[in-house]
């Protein structure tokens, strides 16, 4: 689903939005938001960016969902600075997909405050020279 989903053209969203349905609605089940598999939490968070990508502007979840979306790639920024290969892969895909669409807008909407505060400073402290120009 998650490849699928990447291939996906934002504008689109009136052709898929029936279709998107049941995609919708798996990944943010409790089960798979706080799975103990790291991998699995990356593609979860994976899914629902893309989810999020394709239906913007509107919001595809709910807010208590929208927060926990928001912790799960928090919690995934965290381990940047540790993991690599495929999840450094997927979690690079999320930062990239969360700025280049303004994703991270709705934490300020969602009054995240501690959250954004938090996130810019694992950044700082977290950004390596050797990770991708696309990471820095």
């Amino acid at each position: 689903m998650e490849h699928l989903l990447q291939h996906l053209r934002q504008g689109c969203k009136e052709l898929v939005n029936p279709s998107l349905e049941p995609a919708k609605k798996a990944p943010i089940s409790d089960d798979l938001l706080r799975h103990t598999e790291v991998d699995v939490r990356f593609t979860v968070a994976s899914v629902i960016t893309e989810i999020i990508r394709i239906t913007a502007p509107d919001v595809p979840y709910r807010e208590e969902q929208m927060k926990d979306y928001f912790l799960l790639v928090d919690t995934a920024f965290k381990d940047l600075p540790s993991i690599s290969g495929r999840a450094n892969s997927k979690v690079v895909l999320v930062l990239q997909t969360i700025s280049h669409c303004q994703i991270c807008i709705l934490t300020l909407d969602y009054e995240l405050h501690d959250m954004v505060h938090e996130t810019f400073h694992l950044f700082l402290n977290g950004i390596r020279p050797d990770h991708s120009e696309s990471v820095s």
